[in-house]
């Protein structure tokens, strides 16, 4: 920021006796002084979630300079400088506080939100996430106001209302329309879930961080808990069917060796640190990627062949090229094909072409990626709803990510568009962000690579 956007340089705070007389010494200073747009919040009518009140508002001082001026009773500024203890033993000994056992909703939510979270990294991250971050107030229907950390969702805002109420979501209304349940809320919005009885069970995508339906660490510990407490769902059968949804989509090596290459000696452990969220699918790709690099580094003295795209060892000097069929990236495990014509042929090591030479010993070449860093050509299969503008903001994405889209093919059944497209990647991890940002358009049901020929 610059010195000209920063408005609580100076700063003045006052306090009252009664909230009547904080609206009182506002509209004072609001007649004596011009106030700034946009630079007021009334968080005595909307208090925070920790309970925090005061009146915020700059204006614009004699001299010029933007003056913020905070406005509280003596118990707001109790409350605000010393915390939610100090607050109790102010009010102890008081008639008539019933208006305190509705205070204290927000520390039993932290409460049971702690005992919902063992991993300390995730809690601090997430209590980060759900406590300093900006924040936005929705409305309920009843007219009621619920603050949510910025980039709060449906879901998180079903949460808020009631901890259970997220289970029995099967829809949203957000001003009157129907919008999708990975929706980032704005400030005033008004938000009605629409629910069953007869919901099947939270959806696992709820809990992949990269799709978005869940902003707030606190909901994310509920569903979490959810599948833990469910014998149909311990954490090892979440996270295979995670692996299975996700990353199997997008890496060809072999599930024990992905398992291995993460620092795990069996797959079930992926599998478990996959269910248990102390593992993303970024993460995975992250790492393979960075594997993949360190490997490159190791070998780097090795002779490379022209094209630099992959070094040959047993090889010799011949020429190298990705095979079109299978459209390996780096990341995936590989292995040549020694051709009569065009040199070696790299395929990824699971392509039924390379499956089908096994006779063909002496002509594998065993092969790995080189140190340069190059793209390499991957097909994918998007499969949405068929709509208006879903090609352009399907290629708008990739454009984003810098991928540049090569070939693509559009065929539609019975409402079901199916996009073909050849990309030029980086490497897994380019592919696994462009991946969760294509899941994230309207109408996508499923994102896949393939070795389908146009």
């Amino acid at each position: 920021k610059t010195l000209d956007d920063i408005h609580d340089l100076f700063a003045l705070r006052v306090l009252v006796e009664t909230t009547q007389d904080c609206y009182a010494a506002l509209g004072v200073i609001h007649t004596r002084w011009h106030p700034s747009p946009g630079e007021f919040n009334d968080y005595v009518a909307n208090p925070k979630d920790n309970m925090y009140q005061s009146i915020h508002t700059t204006v614009i001082a004699d001299n010029g300079f933007p003056v913020e001026i905070q406005i509280r009773t003596r118990e707001m500024h109790q409350l605000a400088e010393y915390g939610v203890a100090a607050h109790w033993l102010y009010k102890e000994g008081m008639d008539g506080d019933n208006p305190f056992e509705r205070k204290m909703v927000w520390l039993r939510q932290i409460l049971e939100w702690c005992r919902g979270v063992s991993d300390p990294e995730e809690f601090v991250e997430s209590f980060k996430t759900d406590i300093f971050a900006d924040h936005i107030f929705v409305y309920t229907p009843q007219g009621d106001l619920k603050e949510l950390p910025a980039g709060s969702t449906p879901l998180d805002f079903a949460y808020r209302v009631h901890s259970d109420l997220i289970f029995r979501c099967v829809g949203a209304e957000v001003n009157g329309r129907h919008v999708p349940l990975d929706r980032r809320l704005r400030n005033g919005d008004a938000c009605r879930m629409i629910t069953s009885i007869n919901a099947l069970s939270p959806s696992l995508d709820w809990l992949v961080e990269e799709r978005g339906f869940i902003r707030t660490g606190a909901a994310r510990a509920r569903v979490r808990r959810w599948f833990n407490r469910n014998e149909r769902y311990s954490n090892v059968d979440l996270g295979r069917r995670i692996y299975d949804n996700y990353i199997r989509n997008l890496v060809s090596i072999e599930k024990g060796r992905v398992a291995r290459l993460m620092g795990m000696s069996e797959v079930e452990m992926l599998y478990s640190s996959i269910g248990s969220g102390k593992m993303t699918v970024t993460d995975i790709a992250s790492g393979l990627d960075e594997k993949a690099d360190a490997r490159r580094e190791r070998e780097a003295g090795m002779p490379a062949t022209e094209s630099a795209t992959a070094e040959i060892t047993g090889g010799g000097d011949l020429p190298v090229s990705l095979a079109g069929c299978c459209s390996p990236a780096s990341g995936d495990r590989i292995l040549g094909f020694q051709t009569r014509a065009r040199g070696v042929a790299v395929h990824r090591d699971k392509c039924p072409n390379i499956l089908n030479r096994k006779n063909d010993k002496e002509r594998l070449v065993p092969v790995h990626w080189g140190e340069t860093k190059v793209t390499q050509p991957v097909r994918i299969q998007v499969r949405a709803r068929d709509r208006e503008k879903l090609l352009s903001e399907v290629s708008g994405i990739a454009g984003s990510e810098n991928v540049n889209i090569t070939s693509g093919v559009t065929e539609e059944h019975d409402g079901i568009a199916a996009i073909t497209m050849t990309l030029h990647v980086s490497g897994i991890k380019q592919l696994s962000d462009l991946f969760f940002k294509i899941y994230a358009v309207s109408g996508v049901t499923s994102v896949n690579r393939t070795d389908r020929l146009y």
